[in-house]
């Protein structure tokens, strides 16, 4: 896989596990000071916020359920598409593709990621809608990130942005 095969907002799962030339670690720092990614988080899909080159920043998604105190931290995937007489939804939908259970995007940790290391997660290839992935964005932009977190890196011109 290399960045001609990824747009924003494009779903993909982490290596199946650790592989022993890549670090995938948290790029906060306030959140686990940028702990690796843990054991059980391999395999997991995840969302790619930002292309850069041949890396991504993504967020990880989840199927369980968070919990009460952290429920601000995730935005729901809802199990349905676009649809026009849809305004807003309580929730990101997706543009192509499906998921298989309820499934939560977690915005309190973001990882950079080699694009080589991405795992295809589906075959139809999984992707939020373009109004979906702008809503990230911006739950994204008004959340408290990390002193390190670049705010800049996850602007786009378009959803289907490709990096250069």
């Amino acid at each position: 896989m290399d960045s001609n095969d990824i747009s924003l907002g494009s779903i993909f799962a982490f290596p199946d596990k650790p592989l022993p030339s890549v670090k995938i670690a948290c790029t906060g720092n306030r959140c686990c000071n940028g702990a690796p990614l843990h054991t059980d988080g391999y395999r997991h899909p995840l969302v790619v916020i930002d292309c850069d080159g041949n890396s991504v920043d993504v967020l990880k998604i989840s199927s369980r359920k968070p919990e009460e105190r952290f429920a601000a931290d995730y935005l729901k995937i809802l199990g349905l598409r676009t649809h026009p007489d849809l305004r807003e939804p309580d929730g990101l939908l997706l543009d192509k593709g499906a998921m298989d259970h309820d499934s939560y995007v977690n915005m309190r940790y973001s990882y950079n990621v080699l694009i080589s290391s991405l795992k295809v997660f589906r075959a139809s290839e999984p992707r939020l809608s373009p109004k979906s992935f702008e809503a990230l964005k911006r739950h994204l932009h008004n959340r408290e990130r990390p002193a390190n977190f670049q705010r800049d890196r996850i602007v786009s011109e378009d959803h289907t942005r490709r990096p250069t």
